[in-house]
């Protein structure tokens, strides 16, 4: 979460589109994947990565329709109401089960050196570059382009932030917190991390899982607010690998399920807001002007017309953000 303050009264800025750890009390689409290309010095200069497929049973309680055989001439986004869970499944633990939790997110170079492929990967996904269909076959020219011109400046602003991202290190950490959280409630689990465009791939946290002998799975995608571009692509990568290998993800071998969404969680809400009120509290006793300013990453306007609920699902999370920052304050803020 970023903030800021500006004169002439005084604005909050605060994000609510990226990920944050909050205290949890329990448990509560296939497409032909885009190559993935390994950082410099784990690979030549033309090969790709060739990822592991292997991963079923999302298929069933997604309620996907789509199959492994889909390609990039019959793309079909994920949208949120395919792949819901219809039932509430059996989150009773029984002796012996294996615990485990799979954070996707975006991923990120960790150095300046992995930048321009990391961008590659980005925008060599269809989810979030939709070409029409006689032009999908240019995706990863195209991507590539797109790429090289964004290398400079992206450089440049992870070289600001001290020469990369550190998007693992935090999740890892949130990982651990987690960990040690449901260890407390006497769950012994173990977090898995999945980057979409980065190091460690989804594919490797994968292989994992299946090496480890998990049996009780809670996939959680570290977007508070679902969209297809976010959310909607790792699900749709994860579908397809579990597609590769049905006997290995036979629902009765691994019970899994989805957590689609949590921007309205209560203890994402509390945290949001008790970061926010830390900043205001300074300004409860004056008259100065004070706003606070939510920031979010957009969505084409297409998606949110086609049904993307991204952004009807963050105009709702920060109308209740400040409901809850000025639920005990002295005064009420404006946003």
């Amino acid at each position: 979460m970023s903030m800021t303050f500006l004169t002439r009264g005084a604005v909050l800025f605060a994000c609510i589109s990226c990920s944050m750890a909050f205290s949890v009390g329990g448990f509560s689409g296939t497409l032909r994947r885009a190559s993935q290309l390994r950082p410099p010095s784990q690979r030549s200069a033309t090969s790709p990565l060739a990822p592991k497929m292997q991963l079923q049973g999302l298929k069933e309680m997604m309620g996907s329709s789509s199959s492994s055989s889909s390609s990039a001439s019959t793309y079909k986004p994920v949208w949120k109401n395919e792949w819901a869970p219809s039932s509430v499944k059996d989150t009773t633990l029984r002796s012996g089960d294996k615990v485990g939790i799979l954070f996707l997110n975006l991923g990120g170079p960790e150095n300046l050196e992995e930048v321009e492929d990391f961008l590659f990967n980005l925008f060599n996904d269809e989810d979030i570059i939709r070409l029409p269909n006689p032009l999908k076959p240019l995706q990863g020219f195209i991507a590539r382009g797109i790429a090289s011109r964004r290398a400079p400046g992206s450089r440049h602003a992870y070289e600001s932030i001290g020469g990369g991202s550190p998007i693992v290190k935090l999740t890892s950490e949130q990982g651990d917190k987690l960990e040690d959280k449901l260890s407390g409630l006497g769950v012994d689990a173990k977090v898995y991390i999945g980057m979409r465009y980065w190091y460690p791939f989804t594919e490797e946290a994968v292989d994992k899982i299946l090496e480890d002998g998990v049996n009780r799975l809670v996939i959680l995608p570290l977007y508070p607010q679902y969209s297809i571009s976010t959310t909607g692509s790792s699900i749709r990568l994860l579908d397809q690998i579990i597609n590769q290998s049905p006997r290995s993800w036979d629902p009765r071998k691994i019970d899994h399920t989805v957590v689609p969404d949590w921007y309205d969680h209560p203890g994402y809400l509390s945290t949001q807001a008790k970061l926010i009120r830390e900043q205001l509290a300074g300004y409860e006793d004056n008259n100065e002007e004070v706003k606070v300013m939510f920031s979010a990453h957009g969505v084409p306007e297409s998606y949110v017309k086609a049904g993307d609920p991204y952004k009807e699902q963050i105009e709702r999370c920060a109308e209740m953000i400040m409901d809850e920052v000025n639920r005990d304050s002295k005064r009420r803020f404006d946003y």
